[in-house]
């Protein structure tokens, strides 16, 4: 499980992305929590399209939970709900970290 908080966006999504890269080579299911993410730009919809095809290429579920109604809205319109599982808010993870105004990424292991 991987849990963001903070901001999505383009100063934070290297980080992140280097992160999910990472976790996206693990066979184990893949699951990136929005919940307490406060911010989603375009450089989440292209992590979340990277993350998508790298886990697709290998056969692996990747899930996005904890999106938010604009989040889902958004990455339905721009098609990435076909190849991505998307959960809104009410799917929310237990344990989730927070860091009010500075992007944060926790990655979990799931047994």
């Amino acid at each position: 499980m991987c849990e963001l908080a903070g901001e999505l966006d383009l100063m934070s999504s290297d980080l992140v992305r280097s992160s999910l890269v990472a976790a996206a080579t693990d066979v184990r299911p893949l699951t990136l929590d929005l919940h307490h993410l406060e911010f989603f730009g375009a450089a989440g919809v292209r992590i979340v399209e990277e993350i998508s095809a790298l886990r697709n290429a290998v056969g692996r579920p990747f899930v996005v939970t904890g999106a938010s109604p604009l989040v889902i809205r958004l990455l339905e319109a721009l098609g990435v709900s076909r190849s991505v599982e998307i959960h809104g808010r009410s799917h929310r993870s237990r344990g989730a970290c927070t860091a009010a105004g500075r992007p944060h990424l926790r990655v979990r292991s799931e047994r």
